[in-house]
């Protein structure tokens, strides 16, 4: 289980097969709130161990836009 603070951005790489993971909002879900960056964001280069696997990504992530792309 992971708990994050808001606001922060997290990810995650389940390395076992058959492995449930569960995580805690502080509040109901609301889409308007949502945002994210994509997890192979080379401007972030977190090196994912995916040398024998293909992630399984979501749409809604996969469509996600890099962290330059952010207006703040």
């Amino acid at each position: 289980q992971l708990w994050v603070p808001r606001g922060f951005a997290h990810g995650y790489l389940v390395m076992e097969d058959d492995t449930i993971f569960s995580y805690k909002c502080d509040n109901f879900y609301h889409q308007p709130a949502e945002g994210g960056i994509r997890y192979d964001d080379p401007a972030i280069g977190i090196e994912w161990p995916l040398s024998h696997i293909t992630p399984l990504v979501s749409e809604r992530d996969k469509a996600l836009g890099t962290l330059d792309s952010l207006v703040l």
